[in-house]
């Protein structure tokens, strides 16, 4: 006798952890973004993604913020727990740098005052690299 007759949830849960409030569209911001896959000729494989994230400051050669790091890290958790993403780009824009590292405008005008804050940012800094790396897509 299988379970058949135990009632159960149809479909599948989205396990996301962040929602849009981490990312925008004007810069300084971090953009996320779902692009269908495409097979080698150009054909869009059905229920397969990209997941884009895209560091959006190019004024400041794509250096990153606070806030922009929070992206980083919402777009990179939430692609590991997608399973319709395949891939991920992580990119910058502009034609001059891919990311410069952490934004010195925001270092000297609020951190540099303020080494207790500046320690709270390096945990952000750090969840955000472990979310670059943890993000494995198989």
């Amino acid at each position: 006798m299988g379970l058949e007759w135990m009632p159960r949830e149809g479909g599948k849960k989205d396990h996301s952890l962040h929602t849009n409030v981490h990312w925008g569209t004007t810069a300084p911001c971090t953009v996320f973004e779902k692009r269908p896959l495409k097979d080698p000729k150009g054909n869009v494989v059905d229920g397969l993604f990209v997941a884009w994230i895209q560091v959006k400051q190019s004024d400041q050669f794509n250096s990153y913020t606070t806030e922009m790091a929070k992206g980083v890290i919402a777009g990179f958790e939430n692609a590991s727990l997608d399973r319709s993403v395949v891939c991920v780009v992580f990119t910058g824009t502009g034609p001059f740098a891919f990311c410069t590292g952490g934004n010195t405008k925001e270092y000297s005008e609020y951190y540099s005052s303020r080494p207790d804050e500046y320690g709270q940012y390096m945990e952000l800094f750090n969840h955000m690299v472990d979310a670059i790396l943890a993000c494995k897509k198989l």
